[in-house]
């Protein structure tokens, strides 16, 4: 809590004004670094425009439906890329030490079924970055970029390397994983900030 400040349940939002200051007071010194980025970010948070605010019919508006759909199949794309031998097949197998006969037999089971739910979910993916962008009034590559490297640095590299260091498994698939997820979210970023 903030001090000197009262958050009751009267008008049913105090739980928003609450994020909103640790948003402004907590993360201000952190996101200095990011420039014109962090200003956009802060001086939304500070008219109380926050991603938390509204997720509404008018923010849904702001988003292209077309690019999402477009963002994820290239994310879908570029992941069978990644892991094809054209890139770092071997090199995941090996940190993750599978043979080529259980990849095969992993993928001969995954068939329709999994690929249909991994396009799914790098739309579901590409929908939450184009709410992000929209809510923070983001629109340019450049920004939506921006945005994806922090959503990568902040939560899906630290947990990655999280899981991977209380597990057996090397570094190196980490790596790989990591590489490609940074990867997918730098060109989501990039083709949402330019399909607007």
């Amino acid at each position: 809590m903030i001090p000197g400040r009262v958050y009751g349940d009267e008008d049913g939002d105090s739980w928003l004004r609450l994020i909103e200051q640790i948003f402004i007071h907590v993360f201000t010194p952190a996101m200095q670094p990011f420039g014109s980025f962090a200003s956009l970010i802060l001086n939304n948070a500070k008219k109380g425009t926050i991603v938390m605010k509204y997720i509404s019919i008018d923010l849904l508006s702001q988003v292209n439906y077309w690019a999402v759909l477009t963002s994820g199949l290239v994310a879908f794309i570029l992941g069978g890329l990644w892991y094809s031998p054209v890139l770092f097949e071997g090199r995941w197998m090996t940190a993750n030490g599978y043979s080529q006969a259980e990849i095969q037999e992993t993928l001969s089971a995954m068939v329709p079924f999994g690929f249909a739910g991994a396009l799914l979910a790098y739309v579901l993916m590409a929908l939450v970055f184009a709410l992000f962008s929209a809510a923070l009034s983001l629109d340019n590559v450049r920004d939506c970029v921006i945005l994806g490297v922090v959503l990568w640095f902040g939560f899906v590299a630290s947990s990655g390397l999280t899981i991977t260091l209380f597990s057996p498994r090397v570094i190196d698939g980490w790596l790989i994983d990591a590489g490609f997820q940074f990867t997918f979210l730098v060109v989501i970023g990039a083709i949402l900030g330019a399909w607007r």
